[in-house]
């Protein structure tokens, strides 16, 4: 894209506006993407921005589940409610139970915790907390030093 007189201009008072380089290609238009309008503003020598622009009215809050405000005091594995792929919604717990070659196989069922395919107690066995994993497990065991 050819960035004329009247674009540059364009570009300069809403970058100083504070309006992000999204915002800026949509006012441009002429199909102007955000990163045309990085470059330009880099080529420019406009000020750079330290933390990107947030409209507060645009946050959003993580939603909670009424599963996320119940806590797993006594930390049992829910009992599977041996779903098939077929049966599952989006809302309910993939975790695998049995053999997928036999019959009895299915998936949890249960309600998942909000932003995982699992239900509270799957997810923490999935994704245990930074803290708790070794660095060390990925490395064989003959790199290890004896």
């Amino acid at each position: 894209m050819e960035w004329g007189m009247e674009e540059k201009q364009l570009l300069r008072r809403l970058w100083d506006e504070g309006h992000t380089a999204g915002q800026i290609a949509k006012l441009i238009g002429k199909d102007v993407t955000r990163n045309a309008v990085i470059g330009a503003a880099h080529r420019l020598n406009l000020p750079k921005r330290d933390k990107p622009i947030l409209n507060k009215s645009k946050k959003f809050k993580k939603q909670t589940t009424e599963l996320d405000k119940v806590e797993n005091t006594n930390n049992e594995e829910p009992n599977s409610l041996n779903k098939t792929m077929l049966d599952i919604k989006n809302n309910e717990c993939r975790y695998p139970h049995g053999d997928p070659k036999q019959s009895n196989f299915g998936l949890c069922g249960h309600p998942v915790k909000s932003g995982s395919s699992y239900c509270k107690f799957h997810h923490k066995l999935c994704k245990p907390h930074k803290a708790t994993i070794d660095p060390y497990r990925l490395i064989p065991a003959y790199f290890k030093a004896s």
